[in-house]
């Protein structure tokens, strides 16, 4: 159903596409995407942590360790932005694969096969086109040459190769049950739809509509015994405040060339600084609990 939706969706913004494309209506969609879901679906880990750990679990020893983390990351952004930025992708492949893997398969799930299939993923919503693609990235890494020969090595890969390789992994995962097949069938039309809207709003509908709701429902049925969504939010609210408060300090204190009208590089610094603890955080939650927990 919440595939199907999303379908919908992004047939009516194929539809409307001339109206918006490019106009401040396609940014202001994606920075409330960020803030409403992106940023509150990872600001749920002290909570899975705390279920986790059970009484071993200490609040502020945790979030000292998880603010560090995000800051270290910040700090090599600041010294080498090249190389936060393909670390970046690198966990985000992960990050991906992990989390919409355990939707369609019960099953251990190979780590080549979450990782291949989140880099082809990432790869599909990314190259979509290319030459944005790596606008938007020398914007932020700061026109590092090694990274333009990546991304410029990846863009000649012929583009829908990384949606079918997408298709072949999760088959592979659901080729076993067959009730996964329709879900299965259903989210790759959606994937393959999102990306003929744009290249931000193809990423923030996949990345808030699909990815960070999934999450969420993985938290709410774990971690929260299958509670409503304003427990969720509520327990999201501190550290979503936070997460705000260190948005600013990126734009007062970041490169200049990060703080854009649209927000949209500063917003993508915040998510890259918070992966990476929240990444880690939710491969405990899938590693211990594994996908039967959600069912």
């Amino acid at each position: 159903m919440h595939t199907g939706i999303l379908l919908l969706l992004v047939a009516v913004l194929l539809l409307t596409k001339q109206y918006w494309a490019g106009s401040s209506v396609e940014y202001g969609i994606a920075v409330a995407g960020i803030l409403i879901a992106g940023i509150p679906h990872g600001a749920m880990d002290h909570v899975t942590a705390s279920f986790l750990e059970g009484t071993k679990f200490r609040l502020f020893r945790y979030l000292i360790q998880y603010t560090l983390s995000a800051l270290l990351y910040l700090a090599v952004w600041f010294l080498f932005p090249g190389v936060a930025l393909l670390l970046f992708l690198l966990l985000t492949a992960w990050h991906f694969g992990e989390t919409d893997l355990v939707c369609f398969t019960n099953k251990i799930i190979s780590p080549i096969i979450i990782f291949g299939y989140g880099f082809c993923l990432l790869m599909w919503l990314l190259m979509k086109d290319a030459d944005t693609t790596l606008q938007w990235i020398q914007l932020i890494s700061g026109k590092q040459e090694y990274v333009n020969a990546v991304i410029t090595a990846l863009s000649s890969v012929p583009h829908l190769l990384w949606f079918v390789l997408s298709a072949v992994m999760i088959f592979i995962t659901v080729i076993n049950d067959q009730t996964k097949w329709l879900p299965a069938f259903v989210f790759l039309c959606f994937l393959f739809a999102s990306v003929y809207t744009s290249l931000i709003l193809g990423f923030i509908i996949y990345f808030t509509g699909w990815h960070s709701l999934q999450a969420l429902q993985h938290i709410r049925l774990s971690v929260f015994k299958h509670s409503g969504l304003v427990k969720l939010v509520l327990n999201a609210l501190p550290a979503t405040l936070g997460s705000v408060v260190l948005l600013f300090v990126i734009i007062t204190y970041g490169k200049e060339e990060w703080v854009q009208s649209s927000s949209l590089p500063s917003l993508f610094i915040l998510l890259s600084v918070l992966t990476l603890p929240h990444m880690a955080e939710m491969h405990r939650l899938y590693a211990v609990k594994g996908s039967d927990f959600f069912k």
